[in-house]
């Protein structure tokens, strides 16, 4: 549980400098604005708290659903 709310806590922080990133001025000479390394940075956040979020979900789940039953005494294909 601790991964998923950690996942998502990167995932609002990663948000939250995408948007204060977006508001640095541009400059007209360059092709390239100061904002362009914290835009790069808080991807890369929202992206690795996407990945833990969605992995433990995945974690979860499976321990939720329990054992699968097995069928020792079939034969997979045979009608």
């Amino acid at each position: 549980m601790r991964d998923f709310l950690l996942g998502l806590a990167f995932v609002i922080g990663g948000g939250v400098v995408i948007a204060v990133a977006q508001t640095y001025p541009t400059m007209p000479t360059l092709q390239f604005g100061p904002s362009l390394f914290p835009s790069l940075i808080g991807g890369g956040m929202v992206i690795g708290g996407l990945v833990l979020a969605l992995t433990r979900v995945g974690q979860l789940r499976i321990a939720f659903a329990g054992p699968v039953p097995r069928h020792h005494d079939t034969i997979i294909g045979a009608c």
